[in-house]
């Protein structure tokens, strides 16, 4: 149940303490000139960490109630960048947004360094091929370039446009060269969202293997991991953006006035400074170490704790906890194995170790075919090094050693219960790996996707035992004698469909794991057959945390919920009971099926609440009033409103409860077997012939559902406020038509 924090329209806060005038005013205005907001719909922008004294926020956007630099550029040498925080901005049908092309053509000028006349522009790979219009009208002439002409096709261009993985993998030589070439003279522009870059890649460092940052980082600019949301209601406005205080570098000198008294920090502002160093620190890694060792000479001595607690959260204005939670992150990172320490937050979550516990080596073999997380049955101490052996010819072919399951990461909420990142991932490079967590965690071994290696022996060095069930493996009898009380804190329930990591107090009295996990596989069963998806060919996961980053579960893999439920993921009894409280377990679910051919711009969290409905019906014998939203008088009563007044209002895009219950009244007449056949029509579909505006998705499923039906639901549609187009009408016309015999008015 993904929590949505509504836009912030305050403006950003300035910092009292700023190193004299801004010096990149004229820049930032020239980069800024004729542009009023810029959109990137459906785009989740990244945030860059802005440090150096030539570099300077363009733009920002909103993470809680601080802002991040989400566009920025910076002067290097002779030579000029500009990076943006979503290549979205820079391409697509954002361009068709005056603002948007403005920017572009801005940033081509500014970063070449020409405001008028002729100037060449290399787009790297044809990245970003859509601005090339907006760039030849801007007085661009514009070429391809591929990585392998680099870098002699440099000399013969004033401006190269890049993705921020566009020279990823390529020989380090000519990123280097792409920078030298900067510094000489000319000029850089590179978008993309580092958090999907991180996704994408997450056994690669940030800071050391992604292009966008080989190329700025050195010059002040760094793509960090953060997401970060609109401040207007169509996108990104100009007006009111207050960029000096998103520059890390014045966040360091004001948060030092602020520790010396000369200017107090308080509220917004405290929190603002709090963000812009925690994400700058961290986006930096080793790359800046002189910007980071003054952060650090700061922090030093000032009572910093990096132990959040459910007791004694880290609350945002906690400056100085929170700067050493980044601290400490970063140097934990830098650390070979061996000298890798427990973290004292390692005590309060994932949880201690008994010191008794023994230490073991086991040898497991992976089932390459199957991809993402095996599970091994094995947990890694907070501190102690973890030893991994895998046959020379597996090294280096994509399998990595992850160690926890907690992957969520906290650093842009408001207060920490837990540490804000304590899982780690290490690719296998080599035929003999050593890895440690200060934190500890959950052993797998993850497999990439059309992984040819078949069956690899991975032997694992200094792990202890935790619980982990496998059903169709493990003996029942085996698990209550033996394997239920392994010391490991945290447990793996693994079904053939479904997997559920757990704190292992939760299964300590489990009996039965057979029946527990018989359930969550019919789960993932009647999810395929609602949906009429094709299998994956891995299980889905659910995990159990004491915070997570979205709302009250979010979906994902794994999905994550909160541990006030770890009981009742384990009691059969109570999971399988009617009117079980099961709606959150099944809308997540839901979450990871959805379809955007017939998912409707306002049905994001609708079309998951069927297969809510489905499993509640099915599985757990309540066919209506799962949640007590959709109970018969709450649907009687929204009848009741689109009923007295049919179609005046777009009811089919109101709260989710709505569309819902214009869905469920269908299911109530002719059963579920009609949403079955319309997703595996969906499925069927060529892409050519899938719907893709919002027009076209409601046309095709007005279409489809009718002829499913053999009844004409435009009427129907109408009275929820659906404005279907006059071709579609026409193709059901020939059906009887249909509104629900509950319907008050014919």
């Amino acid at each position: 149940m993904t929590l949505t924090l509504p836009i912030c329209l305050l403006p950003l806060v300035a910092l009292p303490v700023l190193v004299g005038a801004d010096p990149a005013s004229d820049a930032r205005a020239a980069l800024l000139s004729g542009v009023t907001e810029i959109v990137a719909p459906g785009a989740i922008p990244g945030d860059l960490a802005v440090t150096g004294a030539d570099a300077f926020v363009v733009l920002t956007a909103r993470m809680g109630r601080a802002r991040l630099p989400m566009v920025a550029a910076a002067r290097y040498g002779k030579g000029r960048a500009v990076a943006v925080g979503h290549e979205g901005f820079l391409g697509g049908q954002s361009l068709r947004n005056a603002g948007n092309a403005r920017l572009a053509a801005n940033a081509a000028r500014w970063a070449a360094g020409k405001a008028s006349g002729a100037l060449r522009v290399g787009l790297l790979n044809g990245d970003s091929a859509p601005v090339r219009p907006v760039l030849e009208a801007a007085g661009c002439a514009v070429s391809t370039v591929r990585p392998a002409d680099l870098p002699g096709a440099l000399g013969g261009i004033d401006l190269l446009w890049l993705n921020q993985a566009g020279l990823d993998g390529a020989n380090l030589s000519r990123t280097d060269a792409v920078r030298q070439w900067v510094q000489r003279g000319g000029g850089v522009v590179v978008s993309g969202p580092a958090w999907g870059w991180q996704m994408l890649n997450p056994s690669l460092d940030l800071t050391r293997d992604q292009t966008g940052n080989r190329i700025v980082a050195p010059m002040g600019v760094a793509f960090s991991n953060a997401m970060l949301d609109a401040t207007s209601p169509a996108g990104y406005a100009v007006a009111g953006d207050t960029p000096d205080a998103a520059h890390a570098g014045r966040a360091l000198e004001a948060l030092r006035a602020h520790a010396d008294g000369r200017a107090a920090l308080t509220g917004q502002g405290l929190e603002q400074v709090t963000t812009t160093l925690g994400q700058a620190v961290g986006a930096l890694g080793g790359t800046r170490p002189d910007f980071t060792r003054k952060v650090e000479a700061l922090c030093a001595d000032r009572g910093g704790n990096a132990v959040p607690t459910r007791a004694a959260p880290i609350a945002a204005d906690q400056v100085f906890a929170r700067l050493k939670a980044v601290l400490d992150l970063q140097k934990l990172r830098r650390l070979p194995a061996e000298q890798v320490r427990a973290h004292p937050a390692a005590a309060s979550f994932p949880g201690p170790v008994p010191a008794e516990a023994r230490r073991e080596t086991r040898t497991v073999a992976i089932d390459t075919r199957r991809p993402e997380w095996h599970g091994l049955g094995l947990y890694a101490a907070p501190g102690e090094v973890i030893t991994i052996t895998l046959p020379a010819a597996a090294a280096g072919r994509g399998l990595a050693l992850r160690i926890g399951a907690h992957t969520d990461t906290l650093w842009h909420l408001a207060r920490w219960q837990r540490f804000p990142e304590v899982t780690t991932s290490r690719t296998l490079d080599a035929p003999v790996t050593k890895v440690a967590s200060a934190f500890g965690g959950t052993l797998f071994i993850v497999v990439p996707e059309r992984c040819k290696l078949g069956s690899v022996n991975v032997t694992v060095g200094g792990a202890v035992a935790s619980p982990r069930y496998v059903r169709g493996e493990t003996d029942p009898a085996e698990w209550r004698s033996r394997i239920r009380s392994a010391p490991g804190p945290w447990a793996e329930m693994e079904g053939r469909l479904v997997i559920i990591t757990v704190p292992s107090a939760s299964v300590r009295d489990l009996d039965d794991p057979e029946a527990l996990m018989a359930y969550w596989d019919e789960v993932m069963e009647r999810c395929y057959e609602l949906y009429a998806a094709p299998r994956r060919n891995r299980p889905e996961r659910f995990c159990v945390d004491r915070q997570i980053s979205a709302g009250y579960m979010h979906s994902g893999y794994p999905i994550m919920t909160g541990d006030d439920v770890a009981k009742a993921f384990c009691d059969v009894k109570l999971l399988r009971g009617r009117n079980a409280p099961i709606w959150g377990y099944y809308h997540e679910m839901g979450h990871n099926f959805q379809r955007p051919e017939w998912t409707w711009e306002a049905w994001g969290e609708t079309t998951n609440n069927l297969f809510s409905m489905y499993g509640a019906d099915r599985i757990n014998a309540t066919p209506i009033g799962a949640h007590p939203a959709m109970g018969p008088d709450a649907i009687e009563e929204r009848v009741k409103v689109v009923s007295a007044a049919p179609g005046a209002s777009a009811y089919y895009a109101r709260d989710p409860w709505y569309p819902l219950t214009m869905l469920d009244l269908i299911r109530q007449e002719f059963g579920w077997e009609p949403y079955r056949k319309l997703f595996t029509e969906f499925g069927g579909l060529p892409q050519s012939a899938r719907p893709r505006t919002e027009a076209q998705k409601q046309d095709q499923f007005l279409t489809r559902l009718s002829r499913i039906l053999g009844r004409d639901l435009s009427g129907y549609f109408s009275q929820w406020g659906v404005k279907n187009g006059e071709a579609a009408r026409k193709q059901v016309a020939d059906l009887p038509a249909w509104l629900p015999a509950s319907w008050p008015v014919k």
